[in-house]
């Protein structure tokens, strides 16, 4: 095939020229535009080559490109690249796989684990899940109302915030439940007698406990009346000048069940990590394993 003859235009010779004179393009564009430029002023393919220390078939490949497709001709052709490896159907199989019970000893899946079980890379996993928007660590609360009028009554209070009537304020408190505001723990036990709650909260007496940890509550929940009975409230653990950790309630049996918390040497003051104010109390940084049985 013969060499096209190349004829600028005003416009693709502004356009190369700008290419040419600038130091940000791309080496390889850089290069096609002056393999363009010098076919249109006259040089031969020869001499071309020669000049810009390329072969004599890149000179034609690209004054043939340019002659075809003009200035855009000079980017690389859209390539397929290399095939997908997992595909449409692997990403069935990784969804289909979340609907599945997890193996023994696990309470759902996670990346890693779904990666083992399907004999795959991990970021092969955890790429379907972005694309798909799944979080399987995301955690999510609600709150379910048993009064029958509930929905219009939200209805009621959305509409003060989208239509505010005129000249008015809209307030909004936030409605705590029968237990203190200040409570900051709380873990459920159920017995055959009942639903009990173990919890913090405070009293008189704890002011120097920091953010009143301690002690630790157990006491029946009225369900009916979605309240606490206080006077079935019993200390679980006690208060020995140490802030509580974060602890766990564990049901055994039906009539049995285990609180575990320790102390955390954390007191109130400028010097939160005193540990001297906690021993003054009692505290030596202690496990504590309580056993219920009803």
């Amino acid at each position: 095939m013969k060499t096209p003859i190349i004829t600028l235009t005003d416009e693709q010779r502004q356009t190369l020229e700008a290419i040419i004179g600038s130091g940000k393009s791309e080496h390889r564009i850089h290069l096609r535009a002056q393999i363009v430029t010098d076919a249109a002023d006259g040089l031969t393919v020869s001499s071309s080559s020669h000049r810009l220390g390329v072969t004599r078939p890149m000179v034609i490949k690209w004054r043939r490109r340019f002659a075809a497709l003009g200035v855009d001709g000079l980017r690389d052709a859209q390539r397929s690249g290399q095939p997908a490896k997992y595909g449409m159907e692997f990403e069935r199989r990784v969804l289909a796989t979340l609907d599945e019970t997890p193996p023994e000893g696990y309470s759902r899946w996670n990346g890693n684990l779904l990666a083992r079980h399907l004999g795959v890379k991990a970021d092969q996993v955890w790429r379907v899940m972005r694309k798909n928007g799944i979080d399987l660590a995301r955690r999510r609360s609600w709150c379910v109302s048993t009064d029958p009028e509930f929905a219009s009554k939200a209805a009621d209070i959305v509409g003060l915030y989208l239509n505010p009537p005129q000249n008015a304020v809209v307030i909004c408190m936030d409605e705590k439940p029968c237990i203190q505001a200040i409570e900051r723990q709380q873990g459920w036990l159920r017995f055959p007698d009942g639903l009990f709650l173990v919890y913090t909260r405070e009293t008189p007496h704890n002011a120097h406990i920091f953010r009143r940890r301690a002690p630790l509550f157990l006491a029946r929940f009225d369900e009916e009346r979605d309240c606490l009975v206080r006077d079935t409230e019993r200390i679980a653990v006690p208060e020995m000048g140490a802030r509580l950790g974060n602890f766990c309630v564990t049901e055994i049996s039906d009539g049995e069940a285990w609180i575990c918390v320790c102390e955390w040497m954390q007191t109130t003051g400028p010097n939160p990590f005193d540990h001297t104010v906690c021993a003054r109390y009692g505290a030596n940084n202690r496990l504590w394993r309580i056993r219920i049985v009803r």
